[in-house]
């Protein structure tokens, strides 16, 4: 049985399309955890790494122990949820 691991996944592009960015939410650290353990990052992130420079990642929430220490090794900093508003 296949998981839902995105609840989303949006791509930006600047005017000229030579930048883009993305932005994923997941709907739980166990989501986060399948993503990174998935074919997405195992087998077609690596293709796309000699066309394309990370320049950062942020995290916003708990990503969870596990995923978090794979976070640390890319040097993202993870921002704990404070306060919002909803409408």
């Amino acid at each position: 049985m296949r998981h839902r691991v995105f609840q989303q996944s949006q791509w930006f592009l600047s005017s000229d399309r030579k930048q883009c960015r993305l932005l994923e939410s997941y709907a739980s650290a166990d989501a986060l955890l399948a993503h990174f353990n998935g074919p997405v990052v195992q087998q077609l992130l690596p293709k796309m790494i000699p066309y394309v420079t990370v320049d950062r990642s942020q995290v916003y929430g708990d990503p969870g122990p596990e995923a978090g220490k794979i976070l640390a090794n890319f040097g993202a900093p993870v921002f704990q949820y404070w306060a919002g508003l909803d409408r």
